[in-house]
């Protein structure tokens, strides 16, 4: 996540929010307790400069990092 800092357009506090159900199909899980449960994603912009996309971010009802998104 430290190199796709530089990539995000808006300040941190402009993630978009949702709830969903993550796995390793979604994304890389760091805690595997979390495959198939659902989970907050924070969601960074990367403008259209970034061509991987935007950057997902799993995170526990309790904003424990649990893992993040793959990007196109």
């Amino acid at each position: 996540m430290n190199s796709e800092k530089n990539e995000i357009e808006r300040d941190w506090k402009s993630a978009d929010l949702k709830e969903e159900y993550v796995n390793n199909k979604t994304g890389i899980l760091t805690d595997l307790d979390y495959d198939g449960k659902q989970a907050s994603i924070a969601l960074f912009y990367t403008g259209n400069h970034h061509s991987s996309g935007d950057i997902d971010m799993y995170n526990s009802k309790k904003l424990k990092k649990i893992g993040k998104g793959y990007r196109e």
